[in-house]
């Protein structure tokens, strides 16, 4: 059994608590022995069997982990990371939620105290049982990836929880793209054009992005477009990409559709369709994956499966493809310091965001219902 220690108590941390409670169930896999989060409000929401901490140096000073997860805001990763790191004697995995730090500046210092395998990043949706599928037809049927599409986004107007924006949200469907593609070299990704808005609508300031809208180029022949924005009027993330034959004399194509938490968290769809010269189109295989019956893995069935990737690293001392660790963030980083870098963007004051205008009883009531098991009332947060 590991024991785990958890710091930040938002949405994210929540559900990794879920998981990790699930799985202590079942087999005793880990053990949440440390809790720390700076609004100590939500502690009175917690079993009482669970050990809180009034600051990040109590936390440490127990130093009994082998695993901590940092679901904090992404502007604390890089602070609460150093201090684990000096601190921790123990700790052999450091899971922490996309993206991993918030500048390249950050990712190096990381990168020159921590091991590659020692940080794994939360890019859950690597762990949807779709993405597993596709690979298998990808290789299984000799597909070359030509062109990838992705829509990624949700509303978060108004929303507590502070943000740098839809750069954090953006990462998701490029790290999928780069996935499926396997390749992660910083001089085969560029951006060829970008247009992005910033506005008032978060906690965080008067000039956060909102919404990105992006084309990239790799290897020099592969284009990938896509947009993520904090202010669509509901939650959509998809990815559609063309597929040809590794031999170009068959005269057809492919499209493979993804879909990803629709209805609900952890509802994933594909559609492969082949489409010949002529333009006819013929759908080839479809899948849906089922939410469990199992009340208590309604929503986290993937962070479940990832938490398992990662007790199968602990255990047997390898690395686990469907995690991503150190090495592959800078990529990604490179990539959100060009977004966040641009000095050409639209701008405009119309939300007047202020703390007051917020979803924190929102997610009060998530923590409650964890805590009284009715993981009913969560099936769909929109988050």
């Amino acid at each position: 059994m590991y024991n785990v220690g958890l710091i930040g108590l938002g949405m994210s941390g929540i559900r990794f608590i879920r998981a990790l409670n699930y799985l202590h169930k079942r087999d005793y896999s880990f053990s949440l022995v440390g809790v720390y989060d700076r609004n100590q409000d939500n502690y009175d929401l917690l079993k009482d069997d669970v050990k809180t901490y009034n600051s990040l140096s109590e936390f440490m000073e127990k130093d009994n982990y082998d695993m901590v997860i940092v679901s904090a805001n992404e502007e604390a990763h890089y602070e609460i990371l150093m201090n684990l790191k000096k601190n921790l004697k123990h700790c052999k995995k450091y899971i922490v939620e996309k993206p991993l730090v918030s500048n390249s500046t950050e990712l190096t210092e990381i990168s020159s105290i921590f091991e590659n395998s020692e940080i794994i990043v939360n890019y859950v949706e690597r762990n949807s049982q779709i993405i597993e599928m596709v690979k298998n037809y990808i290789q299984s049927n000799n597909l070359d990836i030509i062109r990838m599409h992705f829509l990624w986004g949700k509303c978060r107007l108004y929303d507590s929880r502070p943000t740098i924006g839809a750069s954090s949200e953006i990462v998701h469907p490029l790290d999928l793209c780069f996935y499926l593609l396997n390749t992660y070299n910083n001089d085969e990704i560029n951006i060829v054009q970008g247009n992005y808005i910033k506005s008032d609508y978060s906690v965080s300031g008067s000039d956060i992005l909102d919404t990105i809208d992006i084309a990239m180029l790799v290897k020099n022949e592969i284009i990938i477009s896509g947009s993520s924005s904090f202010l669509w009027s509901n939650r959509k993330r998809e990815i559609s990409f063309y597929l040809q034959p590794n031999d170009k004399s068959i005269d057809v194509k492919y499209i493979i559709h993804m879909y990803f938490d629709s209805p609900r968290w952890d509802i994933d769809g594909y559609i492969i369709c082949k489409i010949k010269s002529n333009g006819e189109r013929e759908e080839v295989l479809s899948y849906t994956t089922s939410n469990s019956d199992d009340n208590e893995t309604v929503c986290i069935n993937k962070i479940i499966k990832f938490l398992r990737n990662v007790e199968k690293e602990l255990e047997q001392n390898i690395i686990i493809d469907e995690l991503h660790h150190l090495e592959q963030s800078y990529c990604i980083q490179k990539i959100m310091d060009d977004i966040n870098n641009s000095s050409t963007y639209l701008s405009n004051h119309i939300f007047q965001c202020n703390n007051e205008n917020n979803r924190y009883n929102n997610i009060r009531e998530y923590i409650k219902s964890v805590k009284d098991e009715n993981y009913n009332s969560i099936l769909d947060t929109g988050y």
